[in-house]
């Protein structure tokens, strides 16, 4: 389930990086229109899309971590298993 979960946010990430770099062509733009209120909503899109993009950034990490103890704990049960058998 976790490896699911981390795969899905990796996805996601992806998704949300695409759009963070298409917005620079925009904001050229509207810069180049002058118009004003375009550019600010734009900026709130672009400011929304850094938060999310950080915040899955910042789970992506939580996961892998989280992935890594559990496998950890497994393997390390399974190789004392392993070992105590045999003696």
């Amino acid at each position: 389930l976790l490896f699911v979960l981390l795969l899905a946010n990796l996805v996601i990430t992806e998704v949300v990086v695409y759009y963070v770099g298409n917005l620079t062509s925009q904001f050229a733009g509207f810069l180049i229109a002058r118009d004003s209120n375009g550019f600010r909503s734009l900026a709130l899109r672009s400011i929304a899309l850094i938060i999310v993009n950080a915040t899955l950034k910042s789970l992506n990490i939580y996961f892998a971590n989280l992935i890594s103890i559990v496998w950890r704990k497994y393997i390390t049960l399974k190789v004392h298993d392993l070992y105590f058998n045999h003696k």
